[in-house]
């Protein structure tokens, strides 16, 4: 009997420059998909944390540098670049990760399946963006939000929900497996903590006010901040002016971000506009409550007054209630960790997570 010889899909994977959660999201995938189904190699710009990191792993990668903002010239030389590169792969999927990616993937002249990963809400949302949204549906093979709320608003552009597969970031639980049921520090200090790339949408600003406010009852407590942007010199400024830069603390873009949440007693997440928000899973698998605002697909994630709080994007005022209150209620704020923590497995997990994505490229060759 004749042996059929087992072949494997290759996938090229297409992204702009990715910090973050997109990262994290991309490096966990490369991580644990099944390799003997699967040879996956990556476009990214090169000297990148995500190229560099990709590189320790022996993945596959070839230089991309799509901008930021629609610009002719570049993107036409992407797209080059990247015609290139298919004929050099010739892979049986294209996956790319973020609008930008997908303007420049749906671009090349080929049958080749494309599925397009979703992330966040455009930065600036109008008829021209949904209209820019649908057209490039056309072209795409499947779609995959990371949030019903995503889901629901590329609906709202005219793509067909048949198009659309939500499929929820997950993370590897077993980096926090030994140590997600240790009890918080019971010191006179509290520590908030957030981690988020330092640019306006992300609310940092909100937080710091409201730590501001926080500051006036319990001058103990503390904000360390991991991550960085373009606002941070900004947010550094404001933090002189405003007396509290003793008991902010800016630690720039981490590695390890497991040990980052070990030292908190809350996590919080700011946003004014969020996909999903991977950092919301890294927090509840260290066990820590979440105080998150209620954007996008974050009340997805955070059951408030079970596993965290949730409060208006924007309302600092309010966020500082919620940071009250888990502060003069430390066993409820612990006892909300540990319920958050359980809530991940099976729902929030990479394994779930990659079964599903596999299941999409499955279907598709």
């Amino acid at each position: 009997m004749a042996v059929t010889e087992h072949m494997s899909t290759d996938v090229m994977t297409v992204v702009r420059r990715a910090e973050g959660g997109i990262k994290r999201h991309i490096l966990s995938i490369v991580d644990h998909i099944d390799k003997d189904d699967y040879n996956i190699c990556v476009g990214c710009e090169q000297g990148s944390a995500l190229a560099k990191e990709l590189a320790t792993r022996k993945v596959m990668t070839f230089p991309l540098d799509i901008s930021s903002a629609i610009r002719p010239w570049s993107d036409a030389a992407s797209v080059i670049k990247l015609n290139s590169m298919f004929h050099r792969y010739k892979p049986h999927i294209i996956h790319v990760h973020g609008a930008r990616a997908w303007q420049i993937a749906a671009a090349l002249p080929y049958d080749v399946p494309i599925v397009a990963s979703i992330h966040n809400f455009p930065y600036r949302d109008g008829r021209m963006i949904k209209v820019s949204y649908k057209m490039l549906a056309a072209r795409t093979a499947r779609i995959i939000a990371v949030s019903d709320a995503l889901a629901q608003y590329l609906c709202s552009c005219g793509i067909s929900q048949d198009k659309i597969t939500v499929v929820h970031n997950g993370i590897d639980l077993e980096p926090y497996s030994d140590n997600a049921a240790e009890e918080h520090h019971k010191n006179e200090s509290f520590v908030i903590g957030t981690a988020a790339r330092l640019i306006p949408q992300k609310g940092i600003d909100v937080l710091l006010e409201a730590f501001c406010i926080l500051l006036h009852e319990y001058n103990q407590s503390r904000l360390i901040i991991a991550g960085d942007g373009p606002s941070r010199m900004e947010l550094e400024r404001w933090c002189w002016k405003m007396n509290i830069a003793d008991r902010v603390s800016f630690l720039g873009y981490i590695n390890d971000i497991n040990a980052f949440m070990q030292r908190l007693d809350v996590f919080v997440l700011p946003s004014l506009s969020e996909g999903f928000g991977i950092s919301v899973l890294e927090a509840m698998a260290c066990a820590r409550p979440v105080i998150a605002s209620s954007v996008g697909g974050v009340p997805e994630i955070v059951d408030h007054g079970q596993t965290g709080l949730l409060f208006p994007p924007g309302d600092s005022g309010t966020l500082a209630i919620c940071l009250k209150y888990l502060m003069e209620h430390r066993n409820d704020a612990i006892d909300m960790g540990l319920r958050a923590h359980r809530r991940l497995n099976g729902r929030f997990d990479t394994h779930t997570m990659i079964k599903k994505i596999e299941d999409i490229y499955r279907s598709l060759t």
